[in-house]
């Protein structure tokens, strides 16, 4: 094989060899990509179950106080002992959580607040006297607060679900540049590679040409 023949060759196994190397890397990029937006939604699932947990415990914290303020029955007072217990760690959990998400942590902050505000005013002094004159209106406050909890974990929800939505973008969006990247990369590759192997065998043809006239002289 003449020296240009063996140059097109070289070319050509190297052209192929780049184009399968941006392709490699290409796929790792998308791999890479789609593993982070996975466990950006794994961490994004246990966030909402950690939200809803909250509200729940708030809800049985006011069903066993509401109860046992009716009754004067200790054994009311059941799910509220059960969620004042677990209502802290749950919301130190979700609180780690949301910085990883790059969700706004005020309205966990407001929840909190609120309940907070809704044991200093309506479990506590219900649950020591039950039977306090100013039952109903301790109460009303009581429901009042609860329904601040419930709009509050509403925007919580909201922020949760737009948070998915960017990241569900941005990997598309990720996947897509890589993928249109990787293929106009490889399009130049393949121009080349043409150019180079056209060039080559041009020069192919001009030395076998002028040894021919060589051979011939």
């Amino acid at each position: 094989m003449t020296m240009p023949g063996r140059l097109s060759s070289i070319l050509g196994f190297l052209s192929a060899v780049a184009v399968l190397c941006v392709f490699v890397v290409a796929a790792f990029s998308i791999r890479n990509a789609v593993d982070r937006n996975l466990a950006f939604q794994r961490e994004l699932r246990l966030a909402q179950v950690d939200r809803a947990r909250l509200l729940r415990y708030q809800i049985d914290e006011e069903t066993g106080v509401r109860g046992y303020a009716d009754t004067s029955m200790p054994l009311f007072l059941a799910p509220y002992t059960a969620a004042l217990r677990t209502f802290a760690p749950t919301s130190v959990q979700l609180g780690q959580r949301l910085p990883r998400l790059a969700v706004d942590e005020t309205p966990l902050r407001n929840e909190l607040d609120l309940n907070r505000r809704w044991l200093r005013t309506v479990a506590v002094p219900l649950i020591r006297n039950p039977g306090r004159d100013e039952l109903i209106a301790t109460q009303v406050e009581g429901k009042r607060l609860v329904d601040q909890f419930r709009a509050t974990d509403a925007i919580l929800f909201d922020e949760l679900n737009a948070a998915a939505e960017r990241v569900e973008t941005s990997t598309a969006q990720a996947v897509n540049q890589t993928l249109v990247g990787a293929i106009l990369v490889g399009l130049a590759l393949a121009a080349l590679l043409t150019w180079l192997s056209a060039a080559a065998r041009r020069l192919s043809a001009e030395v076998a040409l002028q040894r021919q006239a060589y051979l011939e002289e």
